[in-house]
């Protein structure tokens, strides 16, 4: 298959999409590779004065944007110019974002700690560092094979 082409925000230069070769398999039983534009989605943890706050799964622009919203719509600050800095880490596992918040605010901050236990969606609720998001998982061994027939069969079974 060929290699994914990545579309990147000229700001931060983090790949916000990707072209992903796929295959498909047409009802004739043919295998096709073609490349499907895909949102990039990467881990990104949350910290306030160095202390981790939260991960969540965001397309990478706009991260300052994005990490005074995620601020306001916590309460962690009433106004964005609570905020003293924002420091942003490119990691090879994701993005860190540490806001660093003006001192009157940041008592504001052990009053709203999160605690969020996952009950549906991603399952990245309560989760407060990238390792925790990110665990190391043994490969698995030996894909199953399909043919064309039985994964028709299956998308008709699925109505």
């Amino acid at each position: 298959m060929p290699e994914a082409a990545l579309q990147v925000d000229p700001e931060s230069n983090a790949a916000v999409s990707c072209a992903h070769p796929v295959v498909r398999v047409t009802p004739a039983g043919e295998w096709l590779v073609q490349n499907r534009e895909l949102a990039n989605e990467v881990p990104v943890a949350i910290e306030f004065d160095g202390a981790p706050y939260a991960v969540m799964m965001v397309t990478p622009a706009d991260l300052e944007d994005f990490a005074v919203g995620f601020a306001l719509s916590e309460r962690i600050v009433a106004e964005a110019n609570e905020i003293a800095r924002i420091d942003i880490r490119y990691g090879a596992r994701g993005i860190g974002i540490d806001l660093r918040l003006q001192q009157e605010r940041s008592a504001r901050l052990a009053e709203r700690r999160r605690a969020l236990p996952g009950q549906s969606g991603c399952g990245l609720c309560g989760i407060s560092t990238i390792e925790e998001a990110l665990p190391e998982l043994t490969p698995l061994s030996g894909a199953p094979r399909l043919t064309p027939a039985a994964i028709f069969a299956a998308l008709n079974a699925l109505s």
